[in-house]
């Protein structure tokens, strides 16, 4: 299975990230972060606040994954952070198209983002993922993630 990165087009960019936010809301609401009421808007307004120049913004690469056909099957939001003595890179997002997922795309493309962090003086990729995605978890895992926080929380019943 070939894979590749490339820069993101605006074209793919503007379906990208309108559906990445809708996906983030629904993920922080299945999780019980953010109540249903104003998620998208809440995911949407995150999403413009890091990305004010969209493609452009500084230190900030966007890829769409291709396949051997080089057809876009997802899309992959990389950020440079820290300083100088200590840069890190964080994957804010990785998505694949669902007609592509579990052909070894987003493995494929982690490994292909290794050695741009490295080049660009990484020394580490960092990302989050939500407790109920088991399957990314296992992907993270397999790629040598490691867990370094875990943020916990419990629902309250009201009283009666």
């Amino acid at each position: 299975m070939q894979t590749e990165l490339v820069a993101m087009s605006q074209a793919y960019y503007e379906s990208y990230v309108a559906q990445s936010w809708r996906d983030y809301a629904e993920e922080n609401v299945a999780t019980g972060r953010w109540p249903l009421a104003g998620a998208v808007a809440r995911a949407q307004a995150e999403y413009d606040a890091l990305l004010p120049q969209g493609l452009d913004t500084a230190d900030h690469r966007l890829f769409e994954i291709r396949d051997g056909e080089g057809q876009t099957v997802g899309g992959l939001w990389f950020a440079l952070r820290g300083s100088d003595e200590g840069r890190s890179g964080f994957v804010f997002d990785i998505t694949i198209l669902p007609h592509a997922r579990r052909l070894g795309h987003g493995q494929r493309a982690f490994e292909l983002l290794e050695p741009l962090a490295r080049d660009l003086g990484l020394a580490s990729i960092g990302l989050n993922v939500f407790a109920n995605n088991p399957a990314a978890l296992a992907l993270y895992r397999r790629l040598g993630y490691e867990v370094t926080n875990i943020a916990m929380s419990k629902r309250l019943m009201p009283r009666e």
